[in-house]
């Protein structure tokens, strides 16, 4: 990367929470103008009963508004929106930005220095860490893969006062060097909600390029509820459980698509799915790891 300011397409997928996307779009611009880069902000709107999409646009008018059909959740959102972005590169990079995160506009410009800074000994992709609204707790960051042959076991990396390496994030706030995205073709359409910013970071590291958890806090959000039983019946819970966007079979492609040992990768996917199976019969609580929201936003 040369030390001309880089460009940067800022990648937001929201739904109908306009209360918290329009403070939280307008600190994050407010930020990387203080910050030495341009940018550009592409939001997707997934058909949001609030009409998120159009009061962000009529609030910032530079922002590029689409509003899609409202069945894309997080991942195929996110997938769109980089799409429709590429379209006005070139960028130097991507910053993939969940509309939850409120930002601490200091900690973005040192991100962004950060990120040009490690890009200049090659491709570097960096995360950026949230901490929890009312204690100083980790919510959202990288994740280190604490065995080689369990491509879900991992480990949250905490920020500390130096650049951390990691394996994988969570995609709170998260940028990109362009053409690792761009060869990658974004986010795998293959997943509607979590697991395509896991996928996309083990992507990344699979590439032999380096991840990096930035020092410090780069702003607030808290983590998601935890789950709680389901009244539904049995077999609705089993439908319920074993399709939609949730369905096991992401849980399944992901293990085999980043596997490093065949028996493992069979034997995790064994397991995963008898616990899956349990959780359903037993109407146990459960909440999906991977994804950083619900639905998209």
């Amino acid at each position: 990367m040369t030390n001309t300011p880089p460009r940067i397409a800022v990648l937001v997928a929201c739904f109908n929470r306009a209360a918290i996307t329009l403070p939280n779009i307008a600190a994050l611009e407010a930020a990387l103008e203080a910050a030495d880069c341009t940018f550009d902000i592409h939001l997707l709107d997934d058909a949001s009963p609030d009409r998120t999409g159009e009061r962000v646009k009529a609030a910032h008018p530079r922002i590029n508004v689409v509003v899609s059909e409202g069945d894309l959740f997080w991942n195929r959102g996110m997938q769109r929106i980089f799409e429709e972005a590429r379209r006005h590169g070139p960028y130097d990079g991507y910053l993939l930005y969940n509309d939850d995160v409120a930002v601490d506009p200091a900690a973005v410009a040192r991100a962004v220095a950060l990120w040009s800074e490690l890009n200049r000994d090659g491709p570097a992709t960096l995360i950026g860490a949230t901490r929890a609204d009312a204690e100083p707790r980790t919510t959202y960051s990288g994740y280190r893969l604490t065995s080689r042959h369990r491509v879900l076991s991992l480990a949250r990396v905490v920020p500390g006062d130096e650049p951390r390496r990691c394996d994988t994030f969570n995609a709170n706030f998260v940028l990109v060097p362009a053409a690792t995205m761009e060869d990658l073709d974004g986010t795998d359409p293959f997943y509607w909600h979590s697991f395509g910013d896991i996928d996309l970071g083990l992507s990344i590291r699979r590439r032999g390029e380096r991840l990096f958890v930035a020092p410090g806090w780069i702003g607030r959000c808290d983590d998601r509820a935890v789950g709680v039983p389901s009244r539904h019946g049995l077999l609705r819970r089993l439908r319920q459980g074993l399709t939609g966007r949730e369905d096991p079979r992401q849980n399944v492609y992901l293990i085999w698509k980043h596997r490093s040992h065949a028996p493992g990768a069979a034997l995790a996917i064994v397991g995963l799915l008898a616990k899956r199976l349990w959780v359903l019969v037993s109407n146990a609580p459960h909440v999906m790891p991977g994804g950083p929201d619900a639905k998209p936003g």
